[in-house]
């Protein structure tokens, strides 16, 4: 069992697993635990301080930055260009300076790219860490399902809600908890072992893989199911290898099965899709105040309104969230721009390009895939808004670069090989 195990997720270290799997979890405050202690900005404030600390120590005594890390210079703008945010809310709002730099500290977390290649933290680490905290998420989205209203993971603040709201959202009868930041985990689990099947057959991926789609299905948006459907089916046609009659099978089989139970598994989201698209829904009116005030200025498009903090933009994201329902985090990329400006979302997408595109024949294909699966529902959820995010990609484009520097060293010997192959 532990042989299969080891197979699945590749080689690993146990003190890696736990390291990861305990800083995830102070980052996610205990995966939206009721009763944690820390509040999320605070440990994100810390993480980057410390993260900081790091770098600079790397700097100057560690080693540096090097060309094996491929991704560097993005790393360092996106750590980097969120600070001049800071100057257009001192200069437009009156935010204190001291008071902008703490609110935008949490964008230093992409240093942990810097930190994993120091430490060469392996792959399989990652991966192990992955698929623990994937099972943990669904075990606790099922069992919460038949102990609610007890309840301790992914609810409402009891202070914070409204004479109508509960401690959760139903949706098509089921109640939504908020936990793994939209499930980024379980993303990265299933199309994992969905590559695993394109190769082999093993009676645990097409368990694993059906567990992860019901944790993907039980966070209830709508963007996540329709985007991890698009991306399998994508799958399909990528890949340098020949895919294997399983994959095909499993595939058909899910086919009929959504066709029979569509409207018990969607008919909810087909109706409120419906009734999204009026003209009335927020998130288009949420989406063209972001875009408006964007492009107020150039200034405002450049630099970003910054992160609220303190003074009269603090005022203004409570009233446009508390009076107006607007969120940042509901309009994608643009919400995007208005925080850090319209730079900054280039280099993103810039990014995902680059490493899509110019590497695709290095890179592991279930980083591909992730790559499409979070830049799909951009327009509405952005693939880098949160400090979590910030690590895991972290993570892989740290796992990328092990596979980019691996073929190139594999390319070098067979040049050797082949040289000494004619001298002889």
């Amino acid at each position: 069992m532990m042989k299969a195990f080891m197979l699945k997720t590749g080689r690993s270290r146990t003190w890696e697993v736990i390291l990861i799997i305990g800083m995830l979890t102070i980052l996610n405050c205990g995966f939206s635990f009721a009763g944690w202690p820390l509040t999320f900005k605070a440990t994100a404030r810390t993480f980057a301080v410390i993260l900081l600390l790091f770098f600079l120590y790397f700097l100057f005594w560690g080693g540096g930055v090097t060309n094996k890390q491929h991704f560097r210079y993005y790393v360092l703008t996106l750590a980097v260009l969120p600070f001049a945010s800071v100057f257009y809310s001192h200069s437009e709002y009156g935010q204190p300076i001291l008071d902008g730099i703490k609110g935008t500290l949490p964008s230093l977390l992409w240093l942990f790219y810097f930190v994993l290649h120091h430490y060469k933290v392996k792959e399989g680490s990652f991966l192990k860490a992955m698929l623990y905290i994937a099972i943990f998420i669904l075990l606790v989205q099922v069992i919460q399902q038949f102990t609610y209203p007890h309840a301790w993971f992914g609810i409402r603040g009891e202070e914070n809600l409204t004479a109508d709201q509960e401690l959760a959202e139903n949706r098509n009868g089921i109640w939504r908890f908020n936990i793994g930041l939209n499930g980024i985990f379980t993303a990265v689990c299933l199309f994992y072992f969905w590559c695993k099947l394109r190769r082999s057959m093993t009676v645990y991926y097409p368990v694993i893989i059906a567990l992860m789609l019901l944790s993907i299905y039980l966070t209830l948006t709508r963007q996540l199911m329709f985007s991890a459907l698009l991306t399998l089916f994508l799958s399909f046609f990528m890949g340098r290898r020949k895919m294997k009659v399983w994959p095909l099978l499993i595939g058909v089989v899910t086919i009929v099965a959504l066709y029979f139970y569509w409207d018990v598994l969607f008919g909810y989201f087909q109706k409120q899709t419906s009734i999204d698209s009026r003209k009335d829904y927020i998130r288009f009116l949420s989406a063209n105040y972001y875009w408006t005030e964007t492009f107020s200025s150039v200034k405002a498009a450049i630099l970003g309104h910054g992160s609220a903090v303190s003074g009269s933009l603090l005022s203004l994201k409570t009233e446009l969230e508390e009076e107006y329902r607007f969120y940042v985090s509901d309009v994608g990329f643009i919400g995007m721009m208005w925080v850090y400006g319209v730079i900054y979302v280039i280099v993103c997408y810039a990014l995902l390009i680059h490493v899509s595109v110019k590497y695709r024949h290095h890179i592991p294909l279930y980083v591909s895939l992730l790559i499409i699966f979070t830049t799909i529902p951009s327009v509405m959820i952005f693939p880098m808004i949160s400090p979590i995010q910030y690590v895991m990609w972290s993570f892989l484009l740290y796992i990328c670069d092990v596979h980019i520097n691996r073929s190139k060293r594999l390319r070098l010997i067979r040049l050797l090989l082949r040289k000494r192959n004619l001298m002889l």
